[in-house]
């Protein structure tokens, strides 16, 4: 049961993912949440997996949890081990007991190095997420203006868009030609190639002057040198 609920509810996640990006179903879940910054929502249960231990850690939890935490290798070894402040493992004959929140909270932070060692609980929450567990960033103008210009411009930065070349390749059309050049309609022929686009093209031209010389990568990836970490799409 356990198994059908976690199913269900990534499928949640990436339905919304893909409300939010305006990307279709030929995208790969990884890829869906790449676009929005979200984490998975198997990295948010070991975030929050550890914290528990970290409020353990420092008695901050209820004695009806404590009392279910195993105690740490120097409490059941009389050497002088390596490993002597991590937990002892828990013996599991099953898997469902394995990965319940305590069993597979005290493995995942016997992985941890100094973040551990964080004094106060602010500083080891942001460490966890900034360093252990890393979001991918969004870049403002990915998502800045009218909601159908950046789905539009999000589907051509991933191959998904209307264009004869990315139906081709999502198997949704028979060539990938363009209607009117002869050539493989995709992103770089769309946007500074095709005939039919030459005057919307020349208005573009003059009006990206200052971002000279442009190309495909900078049209629909900006110039990755000098993004700043913004805002993710879930904040």
């Amino acid at each position: 049961m356990y198994n059908i609920r976690e199913i269900v509810v990534r499928k949640i996640q990436y339905e919304a993912a893909r409300i939010v990006t305006g990307l279709t179903r030929s995208d790969s879940s990884t890829t869906l949440i790449n676009k929005t910054g979200w984490i998975t929502l198997e990295q948010r249960r070991k975030i929050q997996n550890l914290i528990l231990v970290y409020k353990y850690t420092t008695g901050e939890l209820p004695s009806y949890l404590s009392n279910l935490f195993p105690p740490y290798v120097r409490d059941v070894n009389q050497y002088n081990l390596r490993n002597s402040n991590d937990f002892a493992i828990i013996p599991a004959h099953l898997d469902i007991f394995k990965n319940s929140t305590i069993p597979s909270a005290v493995l995942l932070w016997n992985t941890l190095d100094n973040t551990k060692n964080a004094e106060k609980p602010y500083f080891f929450k942001t460490q966890i997420k900034q360093h252990i567990y890393k979001r991918s960033n969004v870049p403002s103008f990915f998502i800045t203006g009218d909601r159908y210009y950046y789905v539009i411009h999000c589907r051509l930065r991933n191959k998904c868009s209307n264009l004869n070349f990315d139906l081709y390749t999502n198997h949704l059309r028979d060539d990938p030609f363009c209607e009117h050049c002869n050539e493989p309609e995709d992103s770089e022929h769309f946007l500074l190639r095709c005939r039919r686009y030459k005057d919307a093209r020349l208005i573009m031209f003059q009006n990206t002057r200052p971002y000279h010389t442009l190309s495909t990568a900078k049209l629909l990836n900006g110039n990755l040198l000098f993004l700043v970490p913004c805002a993710n799409m879930w904040q």
